[in-house]
């Protein structure tokens, strides 16, 4: 695959991977804060492993497409953590 095509795909899969990463962070954060207070911090940790599973495939098929598509994810993520971030914090705080 082409180097343009490779860094289109690693963006989207990357935005894709952080969005889907950051929702989910989110609803077991609004969920731990609304619950009891001794179940808080195993709530989150339990709805760990489902948002790290999301990682793998999207790690997978970047590293399959080369470098171009690798860093091209890695932009993406961290502006997408970024943006996420920003819009998620007045809901938690």
């Amino acid at each position: 695959m082409s180097t343009v095509p490779s860094l289109v795909l690693g963006l989207l899969l990357g935005a894709l991977a952080m969005w889907a990463h950051m929702a989910l962070l989110r609803g077991a954060i609004a969920k731990a804060v609304s619950g009891p207070t001794a179940d808080n911090r195993g709530h989150i940790l339990r709805t760990a492993p489902l948002r790290i599973a999301i990682w793998v495939p999207v790690l997978f098929m970047v590293g399959r497409m080369g470098l171009a598509a690798c860093l091209g994810a890695l932009a993406s993520m961290l502006v997408m953590r970024a943006l996420l971030v920003g819009w998620m914090l007045p809901d938690v705080a």
